[in-house]
C-alpha cells in the first residue's frame, strides 16, 4: 500500500508499508473492497471528466434556453429541437447511472 508522509517541517516523502496481519483485510476474489469502490471512479481532473462537464454545461444551457421558449409557445417538438431534446434527456439519464455508486 503507497502512503505519503508529511512531516512536522512539511516535507512530503513517499513509500510502502505492509500489512502484517492479513486478516484485516477484506478481499472479494483477489482484490481488495477499496480497488473495487475506485474501479468506474473518473479522476475529478482527467480530460475525460472535463469533457463530461462541458457537455453537461451545454446541456444546461439548452434545458435553461430551448426548452421554455418551446413550452411558452407551444412550438412542435420536430427537426432539431426534436433530436436536440433526445439526446439532452439521454445525456442526463446516463449521467445520473455514470455518477452513482
Amino acid at each position: 500500500c503507497d502512503v505519503v508522509r508529511v512531516s512536522s517541517e512539511g516535507r512530503r516523502s513517499s513509500g510502502r508499508i505492509s500489512i502484517r496481519d492479513p486478516s484485516r483485510i477484506e478481499h472479494h476474489g483477489s482484490a481488495t473492497i477499496s480497488s473495487l469502490l475506485r474501479r468506474g471512479v473518473i479522476e475529478p481532473s482527467s480530460r475525460l471528466r472535463v469533457y463530461i462537464d462541458v457537455v453537461g454545461m451545454v446541456a444546461l444551457l439548452y434545458d435553461l434556453l430551448v426548452m421554455p421558449v418551446t413550452i411558452a409557445w407551444e412550438l412542435p417538438m420536430t427537426g432539431w429541437v426534436f433530436y436536440c431534446t433526445i439526446m439532452v434527456a439521454t445525456f442526463w439519464s446516463l449521467d445520473v447511472v455514470l455518477t452513482m455508486r
